[in-house]
């Protein structure tokens, strides 16, 4: 409806123009839209496919196997999609079932990141907002306790932010009563991920799986990580139950396969062609301009290094 309204303004204000000037020619030059297409969709921004990004960098890896004595670091959102929900049980034994599912997996010393949800303005309004325009259902906010049946379809349910957070509150008090570390960070947990991880390889000679779904995990990981911290995995269960397998992928490894070149770069990468918080360029994906700077010298190396410094805003 928005759009809509914002593309009759500009049709109206071209209207009277033409009634007032001789020749209004020059207002065709641009684009006649409220947004820039090549950028925005629908009113949101466009939705980059951040997974072609993580296939393109592990063209030609070999697959690695994870040792037996580790440590392993978890992303909880991905968790929450681990578990099948059943009807007719309460939420008391849901989170029950979590955290066997946890400690019989990855151990009871794991480490479980969880997103924050927070009532002010943050990065990712917009993604919420594309979740929205989508039609995406979403539960009325429940009360959460031990007794409380479960009675929403997952989807339906952690659609809404209040009742995820309080789910999230409520797992993690099984889970440290278990034993089990957790940390809610204050918004979006994949900083925090990325930096309890690199914590852990930097002080531990235990190597650290990191189980996460998110690409933008992986892209922090092969910026931060060093040579002198143990062995980092990252390990994706999504893509373990699409394919029939899983890939753990080294970190450290994954550096060496790239270069030097694309890993200091791989940052400024990952945001122009679209990530959580830019929005993706039409026509041109997150591989083809990954490719591009593979295979050949990147076109603006002066800009793409003084954006990769430290002291950039």
């Amino acid at each position: 409806m928005k759009q809509a309204q914002s593309t009759a303004n500009i049709l109206h204000r071209i209207l009277l123009l033409a009634e007032r000037l001789p020749n209004i020619s020059s207002y065709f030059q641009y684009e006649l839209t409220p947004w820039p297409t090549a950028l925005f969709k629908d009113g949101c921004m466009r939705k980059p496919d951040k997974a072609s990004l993580a296939k393109s960098l592990l063209v030609g890896m070999p697959s690695d196997q994870v040792p037996t004595c580790v440590r392993y670091v978890l992303d909880g959102g991905s968790l929450l999609h681990r578990i099948k929900w059943s009807k007719n049980t309460s939420f008391g034994e849901l989170v029950k079932q979590y955290s066997l599912f946890v400690t019989q997996k990855y151990g009871s010393d794991a480490v479980i990141v969880f997103d924050g949800y927070k009532k002010s303005p943050t990065m990712k309004d917009h993604e919420h907002r594309w979740r929205t325009n989508r039609g995406q259902t979403k539960s009325l906010t429940i009360v959460l306790s031990q007794n409380t049946p479960l009675l929403f379809e997952k989807q339906v349910f952690l659609a809404n932010e209040n009742n995820k957070d309080g789910f999230i509150k409520m797992s993690m008090d099984e889970f440290q009563d278990e034993g089990t570390e957790c940390i809610q960070s204050v918004a979006d947990a994949d900083v925090d991920i990325n930096a309890v991880a690199l914590k852990e390889a930097a002080k531990s000679d235990q190597p650290i799986p990191v189980v996460a779904d998110d690409t933008d995990i992986l892209i922090l990981l092969t910026y931060h990580a060093r040579k002198d911290m143990s062995e980092v995995f990252f390990m994706s269960e999504a893509k373990r139950r699409q394919h029939g397998e899983l890939r753990p992928v080294s970190v450290q490894k994954l550096q060496q396969h790239i270069g030097v070149s694309v890993c200091r770069n791989i940052l400024v990468i990952h945001v122009f062609s679209g990530c959580d918080t830019t929005s993706a360029l039409f026509g041109n994906s997150k591989g083809q301009i990954l490719n591009s700077n593979l295979h050949s010298r990147l076109r603006y190396p002066s800009c793409v290094n003084m954006i990769s410094e430290n002291t950039a805003l």
